[in-house]
């Protein structure tokens, strides 16, 4: 088994802290037969760095951040290049990639699947993005059997929104409480592609997600994309499956969520515990750094108020029920 751990980060407020990825990369350690066997690849999203006389606000979604911001997010990345040092078996097979120029999430999966110093000559691929963390560990060798199947193409773990996918299946008239079994692995048809922590194959993301339909040619990327996979070929995937029922739809695209084999598939979500926790970098921000990020948030909404008042008729601010900020 070739497989490759690509793990993407960025920008974020709470930079230079590396309390988050850390905890993400140290919840790999629970995955029996990763390390040291394979090899990890951290990337460093590049950002667009506002001039000292800009007007523009800085906007960590876009990866537009302050001269101030990219000397911190500049710190980070040296700190979890100091991070993957320090420990053994990161140090043995980890590796920090930076980027100059941005290309979202999307992008850095793309360029990590098709360049061969990283993931192009392996047959999977352990996509991880940097805010969410293993609540549980698994085999990875047990896990990956489920690829013996032909069909199975994508893999990914239980979250909490996985009960939207376990709400669609009934829907369907599937019956959640008897998941698939392929090759010893039990897992439910998925009707969405989620970019939260998955395993895939490395041929179905070039040859299907990426060339067919995400090719960034084509007006599709460039409209729907939005930095993440999941907001555009996501959205084809449940598509497909409203038109052509479960067994039509895993059978074309092999996306499939992995479930425990102690946990009861029960129709009630109470029973349902997830593997993946998403971790709020909020909660990790200093409190005088949060405070200034609350500012800031309230400055903004009501600055669009003020901006949609001036813009509008009376009558349209009246509808709204706004009438002035003050």
């Amino acid at each position: 088994m070739r497989l490759c751990v690509v793990m993407s980060t960025c920008a974020v407020r709470s930079n230079p802290d590396t309390a988050v990825i850390t905890r993400v990369l140290g919840s790999l350690l629970l995955i029996r037969g990763l390390f040291p066997e394979h090899r990890l690849v951290v990337i460093c999203d590049g950002v667009k760095v506002l001039s000292e006389d800009s007007t523009r606000r800085p906007k960590f979604k876009s990866a537009i951040v302050t001269q101030e911001q990219a000397q911190r997010y500049a710190e980070f990345i040296d700190r979890l290049e100091l991070y993957l040092d320090s420990h053994d078996v990161f140090r043995r097979c980890g590796r920090v990639l930076r980027f100059s120029r941005n290309f979202g999430f999307a992008g850095l999966v793309q360029w990590a699947v098709e360049s061969p110093d990283v993931a192009a000559e392996c047959e999977f691929v352990l996509v991880l993005q940097h805010d969410w963390v293993f609540r549980r560990g698994f085999c990875l060798e047990e896990v990956v059997a489920a690829f013996d199947d032909s069909r199975v193409n994508y893999l990914t773990f239980s979250s909490l929104s996985s009960e939207e996918n376990r709400q669609q299946l009934l829907d369907l008239g599937w019956d959640i409480t008897s998941p698939l079994r392929v090759n010893g692995v039990s897992v439910l048809p998925l009707g969405f592609f989620y970019d939260r922590n998955h395993i895939c194959r490395v041929s179905f993301y070039r040859e299907r997600v990426f060339r067919k339909y995400l090719n960034k040619r084509s007006s599709r990327w460039q409209k729907q994309t939005k930095r993440f996979i999941e907001d555009s070929f996501g959205h084809i995937i449940k598509e497909n499956l409203k038109e052509v029922g479960v067994d039509q739809c895993f059978n074309k695209w092999g996306l499939a969520l992995f479930v425990e084999e102690n946990e009861e598939c029960s129709r009630s979500s109470s029973s349902w515990k997830p593997m993946l926790k998403h971790l709020d970098g909020r909660k990790f921000l200093p409190e005088e750094t949060l405070s200034s990020f609350v500012a800031e948030q309230k400055e903004a909404y009501l600055q669009s108020l003020e901006d949609f008042v001036t813009s509008s008729s009376c009558s349209d601010a009246e509808s709204w029920g706004i009438f002035a900020v003050e």
